[in-house]
């Protein structure tokens, strides 16, 4: 079986000539990839880019990118109508965003028979789904039972939910520093729906808080530097795959603070559905506290791997923040649970045979 992983950019490769974009479903697609190569699996991870380009990472996997056309000049939905006719050479084709490529994609594969397979990741372009679009997929696979309950359209068709691991950023031993458990970590973009501005209200006096993502939009990270005069609060815009990996292992806590209403009035109807960065953290050792929202309550088992808190509830997490900023015992306790779940759970060499088991049992329908 020949199986292609289709994703609009992709991350954490280290492919010398090869862009690269740090985001969720980039990063998800990327790891699977890499893993099912590892496995033995013929797989080719397609992407898009300035200009074409056939690579192999060290992995076994193919790397083919394909001239980005935007449409309408919107980066995050690339089409290139070679896509078509890569569709008559694998058996398998896994789209890890909706957006008009995936579509394309579906509709070039029916003349040939291959399977098409989407994987939605929050985003992308909804509309035609709901014109009932989401029938020209053969299957469609969920990162979390949270995703699969917000797209009942695609949950019609042959369906799972395959949880990503948290395995591939970081060694499996991990290095601990001087600085060990001296601070809290929040690792994502600078969005408002992601809840900083929360956090950092909530930080207790004399914690210590590292904020490590890229600015999105200007005046809430202005807001956020607000907030955070008087405080210890570090921003890190840029970070190499080590330096996080750090980071995650010598953190006291990583802190999710999504929220459903954001700090303009925006509501949020699936702020998260189940982060990488939990998963990371989690095989680092590193105890999670999050909010209540998406997927997470499927990975941080409340009590014992960290806690969940309401989202928006700044005394709630204001309360749980203190109890981990001086309870050494309960830090190591909760990180060691945390540990156990992500190797038992959440690893890549499981995941990408689930996927494959997955794509068999397709392809003999």
């Amino acid at each position: 079986m020949r199986v292609a992983v289709v994703a609009p950019a992709v991350t954490d490769l280290g492919v010398p000539g090869l862009p690269e974009v740090r985001g969720g479903a980039e990063r998800f697609a990327s790891a699977l990839a890499v893993a099912l190569a590892k496995s033995g699996v013929n797989v080719d991870l397609v992407t898009f880019g300035q200009e074409h380009m056939e690579l192999r990472h060290h992995s076994g996997l193919g790397i083919r990118v394909l001239p980005r056309w935007s449409w309408r000049g919107d980066p995050r939905d690339p089409v290139n109508p070679t896509i078509l006719r890569l569709a008559s050479q694998y058996d398998v084709m896994h789209a890890h965003v909706i957006n008009k490529a995936a579509v394309m994609l579906a509709l070039g594969a029916s003349i040939h028979k291959t399977k098409v397979v989407l994987t939605p990741h929050g985003g992308g372009t909804r509309a035609g789904i709901r014109r009932g679009l989401w029938k020209v997929f053969d299957g469609s696979l969920f990162v979390s039972q949270f995703s699969r309950m917000c797209e009942s359209e695609l949950a019609r068709l042959p369906s799972a939910v395959i949880y990503g691991g948290g395995d591939a950023l970081c060694p499996s031993h991990i290095e601990r520093t001087s600085g060990y458990r001296s601070r809290f970590l929040f690792v994502g973009r600078l969005t408002p729906h992601k809840g900083v501005d929360v956090l950092i209200q909530a930080l207790p006096p004399a914690a210590g808080l590292t904020v490590v993502g890229p600015i999105q939009e200007e005046d809430y990270f202005e807001h956020l530097r607000s907030l955070a005069v008087g405080k210890d609060v570090e921003f890190q815009v840029n970070l190499d795959d080590d330096e996080l990996c750090g980071l995650y292992a010598n953190a006291r806590a990583l802190i999710l603070p999504s929220v459903e209403l954001d700090w303009r009035g925006r509501h949020h109807r699936a702020p998260e559905l189940l982060p990488l960065v939990v998963l990371e953290a989690m095989y680092c050792g590193t105890p999670v506290v999050a909010s209540n929202v998406g997927g997470v309550l499927e990975a941080v088992d409340d009590g014992k791997s960290g806690f969940v808190v309401e989202p928006s509830d700044i005394a709630s997490l204001r309360k749980v923040l203190g109890d981990l900023a001086f309870d050494d015992a309960l830090v190591e306790s909760m990180g060691d649970a945390a540990r156990s779940d992500a190797l038992r759970r959440f690893t890549w060499s499981e995941s990408a045979a689930h996927h494959y088991k997955f794509y068999e049992r397709l392809c003999e329908t």
